[in-house]
């Protein structure tokens, strides 16, 4: 029997956590939350049993080599389990007891979002490699990026196993099959300041709508299309000088026709020291935005006109025909028939007020006209 213990950092995207599976670089930082994994090996092939603190849950995996991974530590277990016995056979004739704690990436039972599964695999990997006596730290990366990348079924760049088994703050690429790591660090003086918002975000959507090129956000495109551009080397990219400016906004040519904007502006740390920090975005998407918008312009813009004025003189002709059938009555009233009426328009505004004063005119006109009539009559028969 042999006892062995592990525990891998979480992890923090700083640039490029999703143009990265694009080919573009990513800086990633290990933080101070940690997978912590123990195991204990004995002879005998055997079942696999996984416990997870975090989870409340115990898992008893009974054919490690063929049942479902399914999801959660013990799924990462599992998977960390199958590459580890590829790397090292000796582990297939030993069963496993692991316990798994990861109750660090938790608040109030939710997510931070800080690279859990990537340091639950990563910690798994080495210890278990460690039980056989396997220690060599590249070794123990490459099995926990395939293991991670069994566990997410392949998609993921593998930044975060990167962090878990390296530590520190790193910049991963990935071109095809093959990762690149690099050791970085930060800026004397320059702090980093994280927040939560209170809700935890599931990551494997997010990486299946990032696979899908066309429903991807369009600010991910580009940072995507940037990155193909430059075909994954920041150094084809152009010096500029800010000429004592605190920035600059330039765009230039590349290979294929192509151009890239990059914007940089000037950062001055608390000793003195000042930085130029740039970013950049294909230019292309943009010009065909502004291009798409200037056709739409062109053909749509008179068809809108035509239409604003065929619609107002409609509404005009609508509004002003009372106004029409009213003069008509009104032109036919005489005093020989001044019982008629003009028509009232149930409107409610001002041209019904208008209609029915009217009417009320012509009723007193009526009226004048009738008793001066008699009275005449009156008088010719005195007469």
């Amino acid at each position: 029997m042999r006892r062995v213990t592990a525990s891998a950092p979480g992890k923090l995207f700083l640039a490029g956590e999703y143009a990265v599976l694009a080919g573009a670089p990513a800086l990633v930082a290990a933080v101070d939350r940690h997978a912590h994994v123990r195991a204990v090996l004995e002879p005998g092939a055997g079942a696999l049993d996984v416990e997870s603190l975090a989870e409340g849950t115990r898992r008893v995996i009974h054919d490690p080599g063929r049942d479902a991974l399914g999801g959660g530590d013990a799924g990462a277990v599992l998977a960390a389990l199958r590459i580890a016995r590829t790397a090292a056979p000796s582990l297939a004739a030993m069963r496993a007891r692991v316990v798994v704690d990861t109750r660090a990436f938790l608040a109030d039972g939710q997510k931070l979002g800080l690279g859990r599964s990537a340091a639950t695999v990563a910690a798994a990997v080495a210890a278990l490699l460690a039980g056989v006596g396997r220690q060599d730290r590249d070794e123990i990366l490459q099995a926990a990026l395939a293991a991670h990348a069994l566990f997410q079924e392949g998609r993921g760049s593998g930044a975060d196993v990167a962090a878990a088994v390296r530590g520190g703050v790193l910049e991963f690429r990935r071109d095809g099959g093959e990762v690149t790591v690099a050791a970085r660090a930060l800026p004397r003086g320059l702090h980093l300041l994280v927040g939560w918002t209170g809700e935890g975000g599931a990551t494997d959507p997010m990486l299946r709508r990032f696979a899908d090129g066309a429903s991807r956000p369009r600010a991910l495109r580009d940072l995507s299309v940037a990155a193909e551009y430059i075909k994954y080397k920041p150094s084809r990219v152009p010096s500029f000088t800010t000429n004592g400016k605190e920035g600059y906004l330039k765009h230039f040519g590349m290979a294929g026709g192509h151009r890239l904007l990059v914007t940089g502006m000037v950062f001055t740390n608390p000793d003195g020291k000042r930085f130029l920090v740039e970013s950049g975005a294909a230019y292309d998407p943009i010009e065909n935005i502004l291009h798409g918008l200037l056709v739409t312009l062109g053909i749509y813009m008179p068809l809108a006109v035509s239409l604003a004025i065929v619609g107002g003189y409609w509404l005009m002709r609508r509004s002003l025909r009372p106004v029409d059938e009213i003069t008509k009555r009104a032109q036919g009233i005489t005093s020989t028939n001044l019982s008629e009426r003009l028509p009232i328009i149930k409107t409610g505004d001002e041209l019904e007020r208008l209609s029915t004063a009217l009417n009320h005119m012509i009723a007193r006109l009526d009226d004048a006209v009738v008793g001066a009539t008699v009275r005449l009559r009156c008088c010719t028969r005195r007469c």
